[in-house]
C-alpha cells in the first residue's frame, strides 16, 4: 500500500512538472529553476529551517503551489515566485531572466512575506459551532483583514502566492502536523483565508479552503456527510446527467447551439450548513444538483432563461438576477430553481464565459490568459465599487494599482491591540486616538503608551501593523495639550467634552491660544532665573517627558548623573542612579520594567 501511494505521488508530480514546463519557458529556464529548487530542498534538510513540521518534502509542496498558481495565471514571474516563496535565500540573481523580471519576482516574494507577517499578529481564531461560520464572510473582522491586505500591496499577485501556499499546506501537509497546529491552520482557513477568497471572488479556492478545514475541525460531521453523499452519489449523478441531456435537447430544439453545459454537487461545507437550516433533510436542498450553462453574451443569458422557464416549472421566489445586481464580491450570473418532471428540484446558473472566469478566479480572472502585471478595470469588477465605499471621497479610478496609489488606504493605518484585534485609524493618529477608539474610559485615563513593547510619547504617530498597548491610571485625566495632536474626531470630541464638563473648561479659543503663547514665553524666561528658584529637575523617561516620577530615596540621584527609571506594578515611576544596588536587583527580576531616563537639561520647573 505504501509503495502504491509513493508511485501515485510520483506520477502526480510528473504531471505537475509537465504542466509547469509549458508555463515556464524556455526549457533552459525551467530546468534551471527545478535544479535550484532541488538544491534549496537539500539545504532545507540540512538546516531544518524551511522544512515543514510534517517532514513532507518541501520540493513537492513548492511545485504544487506553482501548479495551483498556473491554473489561475499565465504570469511566469508569479509562478516562479510561488516556487521560491518558501526558500530562505532567493536565487533570482542566477536566473536567465531580465533584470526587471528578477526584480518582479523578488518584489512578489517580499510582499507575500509582508502580508503573511501582518496576518500573524491578528488574534488567534477560536473554534465555534458550524452554523456560526455562515456569516464570517461579512463580519467586521473579515472586512478589516481584506482592508489591511489592500493597504500592504498594490497588486493581486502576492495575495495569490500566499493563498495558494496556504491552500496546499491545508490540503496536503496538515494531516502530518500535530493536532494543535493542524486545527490552528484550519481555523485560520475559515477565519482569514476563506473570507479573503470570497472578497476577491475566488469561489473555487474558497470552497477548497472550506472543505479541507471542515474535514479537520468537524471530522464526525464531515464523515457523516461523506457517507450520505456516497450512498446517494449514483442517484444524484444520474439525475444530473439526465438533466444535462434534457436541457441540451431543449436548447437545440429552440435553435440555440452556442452553449456549454456542466453539472456539479454543492461543496461539502456549504451543503452541511444548508442542511442545518433544513433539519438535515436532503430533499429540502434545492441546489444539491446545480447545472452551469455558459453562453456567448448577456442577451443569451436571458434568452436561455426564458426557454428553461417555458419547459420546466420555475420556483419564483428562488430566482436571482446577479447580472443586473451583482453580489458584493462581484459575482454575476442568473440563478433559477426549477422542478423536473419527477418533482425533483434543481438549480441552473446561466452566465457568460467572462462571468464564469470571474466566478472561478475573481480579481485574477484577467491573469488567466495574460502574463503582464495586473491592470484591473473597475467596470470589469463590481467588487471594486464595494472597496471604494470603504473610503469616503474616493474618485473613479481606472485600475487597482492606481486605485491604491491614489489613496484608498493612503490616509488610513491599521494597528493591533495586545490581543490582536485590528483597529482602523487615520494616518497620523496617536496613542491617544487609539485609546479612545478602544473605549472612552481608556482614553480618559491614559498614563503612557507602548508600541511594539517600547514606551513612546503620547503624540507619537502610529504606523501600519504596530502593536499598541495603553497603560491607564484612574487618577490621570485628559490634558488640554492633547487637542494639539489627536487626529480622530472622536478623541477631539471626548477630550473637549471632558474639559468642559469635568474641569469647567472649553476647548481653547484663539484668544486662549494667544494667552497660552505668552505663558510659554514666560516659561522660557524661567529657564534663566536663579538656581535658587529651581524646585525639581525634570527627567525624560523612555523618551517621554512629563511622566510623573519620584527620586528613589535609596540612592538619591543628583542632576546629570547616569539614571534609569523603574515602573512598579501600579505604574508609578521611580528614578535611580544606574549603579544603585536596588535598581540592579530590580533589573534582574523585572528587566522589562526598567526604562532609560535622561535629565532634561535647562528646563526646570519653578
Amino acid at each position: 500500500m505504501f509503495v502504491q501511494i509513493k508511485i501515485a505521488q510520483a506520477i502526480s508530480m510528473q504531471n505537475i512538472l509537465k504542466k509547469l514546463k509549458r508555463k515556464i519557458s524556455p526549457p533552459e529556464l525551467f530546468n534551471q529553476i527545478t535544479e535550484l529548487a532541488q538544491k534549496a530542498e537539500l539545504r532545507a534538510w540540512q538546516t531544518e529551517k524551511t522544512l515543514p513540521d510534517s517532514g513532507q518534502i518541501l520540493l513537492h509542496h513548492t511545485f504544487r503551489v506553482a501548479d495551483i498558481l498556473a491554473e489561475i495565471t499565465a504570469s511566469k514571474e508569479t509562478i516562479i515566485a510561488g516556487i521560491f516563496y518558501q526558500f530562505q535565500k532567493l536565487p533570482t540573481n542566477t536566473l536567465a531572466l531580465s533584470e526587471n523580471a528578477k526584480k518582479e519576482i523578488e518584489r512578489i516574494v517580499s510582499l507575500t512575506h509582508k502580508i503573511r507577517e501582518s496576518l500573524e499578529i491578528i488574534k488567534e481564531p477560536k473554534h465555534k459551532p458550524i452554523k456560526e461560520w455562515h456569516q464570517i464572510m461579512f463580519d467586521q473582522q473579515a472586512e478589516n483583514i481584506r482592508k489591511i491586505v489592500f493597504a500592504l500591496t498594490k497588486d493581486i499577485r502576492p495575495i495569490l502566492v500566499l493563498l495558494s501556499d496556504e491552500l496546499d499546506d491545508l490540503e496536503h501537509l496538515a494531516k502530518h502536523y500535530p493536532e494543535p497546529k493542524r486545527k490552528k491552520i484550519a481555523l485560520m482557513a475559515l477565519e482569514i483565508f476563506s473570507p479573503l477568497c470570497y472578497g476577491f471572488g475566488l469561489e473555487n479556492w474558497k470552497s477548497r479552503f472550506d472543505d479541507a478545514a471542515f474535514a479537520i475541525l468537524y471530522p464526525k460531521e464531515y464523515q457523516w456527510l461523506e457517507n450520505q453523499i456516497e450512498q446517494q452519489y449514483f442517484t444524484i449523478y444520474a439525475f444530473g446527467e439526465k438533466l444535462k441531456a434534457s436541457i441540451k435537447k431543449i436548447l437545440l430544439k429552440n435553435g440555440f447551439a452556442q452553449f456549454q453545459i456542466s453539472s456539479r454537487i454543492k461543496s461539502r461545507f456549504s451543503l452541511y450548513q444548508k442542511l442545518l437550516k433544513h433539519e438535515m433533510d436532503f430533499n429540502r436542498i434545492y441546489d444539491l444538483v446545480a447545472l452551469r450553462i455558459i453562453v456567448p453574451d448577456i442577451e443569451s443569458c436571458y434568452y436561455v432563461l426564458g426557454i428553461l422557464h417555458q419547459n420546466f416549472h420555475p420556483v419564483p421566489e428562488r430566482f436571482k438576477d446577479y447580472i443586473s445586481k451583482p453580489k458584493e464580491n462581484g459575482y454575476r450570473a442568473l440563478h433559477t430553481t426549477l422542478e423536473s418532471a419527477e418533482k425533483k428540484f434543481f438549480e441552473v446558473q446561466i452566465k457568460t464565459n467572462q462571468m464564469h472566469l470571474e466566478a472561478e478566479y475573481g480579481v485574477a480572472a484577467h491573469l488567466v490568459y495574460k502574463s503582464q502585471a495586473p491592470k484591473i478595470k473597475e467596470d470589469d469588477f463590481f467588487w471594486l465599487k464595494k472597496i471604494r465605499e470603504w473610503k469616503e471621497q474616493t474618485s473613479r479610478l481606472e485600475d487597482l494599482s492606481s486605485f491604491i496609489e491614489k489613496g484608498v488606504f493612503k490616509n488610513r493605518i491599521f494597528v493591533f491591540t495586545p490581543k490582536g484585534d485590528l483597529i482602523n485609524l487615520p494616518q497620523g493618529a496617536t496613542p491617544i486616538d487609539f485609546a479612545f477608539a478602544i473605549h472612552s474610559d481608556i482614553g480618559e485615563h491614559v498614563e503612557a503608551a507602548m508600541v511594539n513593547g517600547k514606551i513612546v510619547p503620547l503624540d507619537y504617530k502610529l504606523q501600519d501593523g504596530e502593536r499598541v498597548q495603553i497603560i491607564v491610571d484612574k487618577n490621570r485625566v485628559p490634558s488640554e495639550k492633547w487637542l494639539r495632536f489627536v487626529k480622530t474626531q472622536k478623541a477631539k470630541n471626548k477630550i473637549s467634552r471632558f474639559l468642559e464638563t469635568a474641569l469647567g473648561k472649553s476647548p481653547p479659543s484663539r484668544t486662549q491660544a494667544a494667552v497660552s503663547a505668552v505663558a510659554q514665553k514666560v516659561a522660557l524666561l524661567k529657564k534663566i532665573l536663579p538656581s535658587q528658584l529651581i524646585k525639581k529637575p525634570q527627567v525624560v523617561i523612555g523618551g517621554e517627558s512629563g511622566i510623573a516620577f519620584k527620586f528613589a530615596k535609596c540612592c538619591q540621584p543628583k542632576p546629570y548623573e547616569d539614571i534609569s527609571a523603574f515602573i512598579d506594578h501600579s505604574h508609578n515611576a521611580s528614578v535611580h542612579r544606574n549603579n544603585c544596588p536596588n535598581l540592579l536587583e530590580l533589573k534582574e527580576k523585572w528587566p522589562q520594567r526598567v526604562l532609560d531616563a535622561q535629565w532634561l537639561k535647562n528646563n526646570h520647573q519653578s
